[in-house]
């Protein structure tokens, strides 16, 4: 049993017990441990309700933290019963938007109050004389502590982020950015969904990348980016490359042509009618001179009288051919020459950029000096004073996202973890993205993003 984490002791009343001051404060003792206990157990650490920041109305160098409830990381009862003043202090920020710091905690506290003095008094032991009074504060007052920190506490502090506080160049309270607030939530199950993204993309000045995700369930306890460079895409390259065509295509000009003629020689159609085919001709007569109607049709009988409808002549069909003799067309008129009085244009590759057009004409590579973006707002100089706290030497104070080699640890190792939740960003409940950009040329980012 270690000096830090005693038994759970209780007193066992019976009739006639003495009672001391130190039996009533074990009693206390063992409710409270097991209340915390049990807290501890079922929530995380962080707000439970309440404690907003506002601006003050009149003074501009304080805010006010409106009552409300948290539990810290040993399930205490961090309450505050009214809203109270806090005199801010810190750095001021000289970009809008960005703050170094400045986080306003709220920790348990206690104070003993209402001291009471008994009116006997008792000798000092081995003393020569004289009268000691004696007496103790009689109440335990829990009073929550108010604090601005430059750094992201750790939950072993006890101290729970209500609030990132920017400063004017006067030190005059600006933006209060309430997304760094830590709120309780049932530790078993967990309300919100752990998600994990990861995927790689090749970005330019023009192509960024947008990540979105969605938080449900509650705020988030931890949201945590990894980011590293490589080599943009070869897959993006054809073997088109640059090239040119000729200025213009002229047209040839058409040649005359004379008067002339086509010779053909001698031929003979196939024959015809040949064989014992029978055929006759019809002829009926009407009634006038000349009005005669011939028909071939297969003969049935002989009819003389004309008078009478007509009458009909057999005859046998005799095979017979057509023949043409050598001879020639007749002549076909000349026709004069052609001279084109235009001509064809075709520009060089103005519509079509030679395939490698990064800079000096060489593919794009690596990423040079990454931008992130938060729901639009640029955290980049954040990570990086995130980074240079973690690795100043790999990530000094000037370094870059990035510097368009393969040598930069932005390649060779990538940026490690970046906690996004120390970043003072809002991680409420809905969608949210993130977004990688470039200012110039090109390159491929690999992410891992880690919400839970």
């Amino acid at each position: 049993m270690s000096v830090l984490d005693p038994p759970l002791d209780r007193v066992n009343y019976f009739n006639g017990q003495r009672l001391a001051a130190a039996d009533f404060r074990a009693d206390q003792d063992y409710q409270m441990r097991v209340r915390r206990k049990l807290f501890s157990s079922l929530y995380s650490i962080g707000i439970v309700q309440g404690l907003e920041v506002t601006k003050h109305l009149t003074d501009p160098h304080k805010v006010i933290v409106a009552s409300g409830v948290a539990l810290d990381f040993m399930g205490r009862e961090i309450i505050l019963l009214d809203p109270t003043e806090v005199q801010v202090s810190g750095t001021p920020s000289t970009t809008p938007g960005v703050i170094f710091g400045n986080f306003l905690v709220i920790a348990y506290a206690e104070q003993r109050v209402q001291v009471a003095m008994d009116g006997c008094t008792a000798n000092a032991a081995g003393s020569c004389g004289g009268n000691l009074a004696w007496g103790a504060p009689t109440r335990i007052r829990a009073v929550p502590q108010l604090d601005v920190v430059d750094t992201w506490p750790t939950d072993q502090s006890g101290k729970i982020v209500l609030a990132q506080i920017g400063l004017q160049a006067g030190c005059q309270v600006g933006d209060i950015q309430s997304g760094v607030r830590r709120y309780a939530v049932p530790a078993k199950p967990p309300t919100v969904q752990p998600t994990s993204i990861e995927g790689e993309k090749d970005i330019d000045f023009s192509n960024p990348k947008v990540l979105y995700f969605h938080i449900d369930g509650g705020v988030p306890d931890t949201v945590t980016l990894y980011l590293r460079g490589a080599q943009f895409s070869t897959l993006f390259y054809t073997e088109l490359g640059a090239h040119s065509h000729p200025a213009t295509l002229a047209m040839d000009a058409l040649a005359a042509i004379p008067a002339h003629h086509h010779t053909l020689t001698s031929l003979q159609t196939d024959k015809q009618l040949g064989g014992d085919a029978v055929h006759a001709i019809a002829q009926t007569y009407s009634g006038a001179d000349g009005d005669f109607a011939i028909r071939l049709w297969q003969p049935s009988s002989e009819q003389t009288d004309l008078t009478q409808g007509g009458a009909r002549f057999t005859f046998q069909g005799i095979e017979h051919a057509h023949g043409f003799s050598t001879g020639q067309t007749d002549d076909a008129g000349a026709v004069a020459a052609v001279t084109p009085t235009g001509k064809v244009t075709v520009a060089n590759n103005s519509n079509m950029p030679a395939a490698r057009s990064a800079p000096a004409d060489q593919p794009l590579r690596y990423i040079s000096a990454l931008t992130v973006l938060y729901d639009s707002q640029d955290i980049t100089v954040p990570i990086l004073k995130q980074l240079n706290g973690g690795d100043p030497v790999a990530w000094p104070t000037n370094a870059t996202l990035g510097d368009g080699t393969s040598n930069h640890p932005f390649v060779q190792n990538g940026t490690g973890k970046i906690d996004l939740t120390q970043l003072g960003l809002d991680f409420t409940p809905g969608e949210h993205a993130l977004t990688f950009q470039v200012a110039g040329g090109g390159g491929q980012v690999k992410y891992n993003l880690y919400v839970s």
